[in-house]
């Protein structure tokens, strides 16, 4: 008699596969290893596989994977060939969902659930699918269903689907990964208990009652966000016209227990918090629900790069200045401060907003080495020297920590998240 998924788990002996080696899907390839499971990890990207193999990462400055990495070396194996999948107990799949014209691209999703089917279709033996990709409320569900038919198993017998959303920041992957508990929801009972069975080798773990239930924690959770910072980018606008320091205001405001504001500033960039909002007002829009406050602190969200460009003008003014014949630098190029992506970000939308006025902009970016890793099109400075000097215009966008200290001579204009919402000193 074969070994239940439960029984595999337990004494190590389950076979894992990781589709996707992204922020999410490596770190997890690497904490499963080191608790001593067998993990192979699946990605298109011949260079990841490289780096993977070799005992290091593509993350950035992320503490901990080089240690981690370096320890898991001769065990993680990585790979671009989908077969990988037939011999493993267990797939997570942890690729991108993003969000075009405003609604989901299921395209890469898709591609990962064919490689699936193609690969589990013939085997006898019970398999475990966890998707770890934020999707809109009830995909789990519908693709569980999906692959049951087409590999003719049975859910709950010898297939079982479940969803447990990422819950890390870059930055703190890995302390966040151990430290946070995983919220898990099965398409029925049995894949939650064993989906939850694995987590907790590395972490606790939160049974909720379906996949349609942990996927809207995630939703939930980001949309949550996205409204607060709504909320205080407006109060921000406020402040500015009464002569109120928001940022003290806050920092008071918050030492009450139930007040949390976040923090205001130039929007909201990344693949998560500005994209989940928008699966809750498309599928509310389905049941002719309104959801006319998150979406109003959507795009006033990314409305802040007009914001930040009305400031600039009004600044330029008051020296004689045009956008039109002002030399501008742009600092920060990621979505988030002290780490690499460039998914929606805010740069993106102000560079663009910039170029209808002047051709006369430079960006810089540690973390950007080339224009190859940029969706859009912009001059790039060799070093932040470079960046500042001589220009008329300093915008800070991303608060990289090696803009903290910028040494300017003093005639600059420079438009960052501390004055934006107050005179510029």
């Amino acid at each position: 008699m074969t070994k239940s998924l439960m029984d595999k788990i337990k004494s190590k002996k389950v076979n894992i596969c990781i589709v996707g080696l992204g922020f999410v899907g490596l770190p997890l390839a690497a904490v499963l290893t080191e608790c001593g499971f067998s993990v192979f990890g699946l990605d298109k990207n011949e260079k990841i596989i490289r780096l993977v193999n070799n005992g290091k990462h593509h993350l950035g400055p992320e503490p901990g994977m080089n240690k981690l990495m370096k320890k898991v070396k001769d065990k993680l194996k990585a790979t671009t060939k989908n077969d990988v999948i037939k011999d493993s107990d267990i797939i997570i799949v942890s690729v991108p969902l993003y969000v075009k014209n405003k609604k989901p691209d299921y395209s890469i999703l898709n591609s990962a659930f064919k490689a699936i089917e193609k690969n589990i279709k013939d085997s006898e033996d019970k398999k475990l699918i966890i998707i770890e990709t934020t999707t809109p409320i009830g995909y789990t569900e519908r693709v569980a269903k999906k692959l049951a038919k087409k590999t003719n198993k049975k859910l709950g017998k010898d297939l079982f689907v479940a969803h447990s959303s990422e819950r890390i920041q870059t930055g703190h992957i890995l302390e966040q990964l151990v430290g946070l508990p995983k919220t898990v929801g099965g398409v029925e009972p049995k894949s939650t208990e064993i989906a939850c069975k694995l987590y907790s080798s590395f972490t606790k773990t939160i049974p909720v009652l379906s996949s349609r239930t942990e996927e809207a924690v995630k939703i939930f959770e980001g949309v949550y966000r996205d409204v607060n910072i709504a909320l205080v980018n407006e109060l921000a606008k406020f402040s500015t016209k009464v002569g109120i320091n928001i940022f003290e205001a806050i920092k008071a405001a918050n030492t009450q227990p139930f007040c949390h504001l976040h923090q205001p500033g130039v929007g909201v960039s990344g693949h998560c918090i500005p994209v989940y909002p928008w699966f809750i007002i498309n599928q509310a829009e389905k049941y002719k629900i309104k959801t006319e406050l998150i979406k109003k602190a959507r795009l006033l969200n990314d409305s802040m790069p007009r914001y930040v460009l009305k400031k600039l003008k009004t600044e330029l003014k008051k020296k004689a200045k045009t956008l039109k014949n002002s030399k501008i630098t742009v600092l920060g190029l990621t979505f988030k401060p002290n780490s690499p992506g460039t998914y929606h970000t805010m740069s993106e939308i102000f560079i663009k907003l910039l170029r209808k006025y002047t051709n006369k902009i430079i960006a810089y970016d540690p973390f950007i080495k080339s224009k190859s890793q940029l969706p859009y099109r912009v001059t790039l400075a060799r070093n932040l020297k470079e960046a500042i000097r001589g220009r008329d215009v300093i915008v800070v966008m991303t608060e990289h920590k090696v803009f903290r200290k910028i040494n300017i001579s003093g005639n600059e204009i420079v438009v960052r998240k501390k004055n934006l919402f107050s005179s510029i000193k």
